[in-house]
């Protein structure tokens, strides 16, 4: 038979064989310890700064844990408890924390460490001199970026990742 331990705790088990022909019986006991189930957990701490290498705090939150084993995303393996570690490279790193308590029950947890890049404004308008009324291009070529805001001579700001305007009259322009 088998039976599921739901609650953790020390459980007495007993067997008692019996035959048909009146032979006594006989009784086998043991006891199992069912240990909490371990729940891992870890917070970090990132400082809210643009590009790297940047320091990052790890704290662990687990809860019945004896054994820590962490990935930290970039090729990096350690088995302490906290640690502080930095990032050379941008991008998103994917943190793993598995725990084990004192039997080997296990629990994971994965958590997105964002290491951002800094921004770096560059453009390309489609022509550098022209004639009037003539569409230009603005192909943006910006990395690390998600918001963009055009200054251009004589124009309202522009919020739009690569927009096309025509100059209505002739003249030198300046933009950013």
């Amino acid at each position: 038979p088998s039976h599921l331990y739901t609650e953790p705790g020390t459980y007495e088990i007993q067997l008692t064989a019996r035959n048909r022909n009146g032979c006594p019986s006989d009784q086998a006991r043991v006891s199992i310890e069912i240990f909490e189930k371990p729940t891992a957990n870890f917070e970090f701490d990132k400082p809210q700064t643009c590009g790297a290498p940047v320091e990052v705090i790890f704290r662990n939150t687990s809860i019945g844990n004896m054994d820590n084993s962490w990935d930290l995303g970039d090729g990096t393996l350690t088995d302490v408890t906290e640690l502080t570690h930095e990032y050379f490279d941008i991008g998103p790193k994917t943190v793993e924390l598995i725990i084990a308590n004192q039997v080997g029950c296990q629990d994971t947890v994965r958590r997105t460490v964002d290491v951002f890049g800094q921004p770096l404004a560059s453009f390309t308008p489609s022509i550098l001199q022209g004639c009037e009324r003539q569409a230009i291009v603005f192909t943006n070529n910006s990395i690390e970026a998600n918001r963009y805001v055009w200054n251009i001579q004589s124009r309202e700001t522009i919020e739009e990742a690569s927009p096309t305007l025509t100059f209505e009259q002739q003249g030198n322009y300046s933009w950013q």
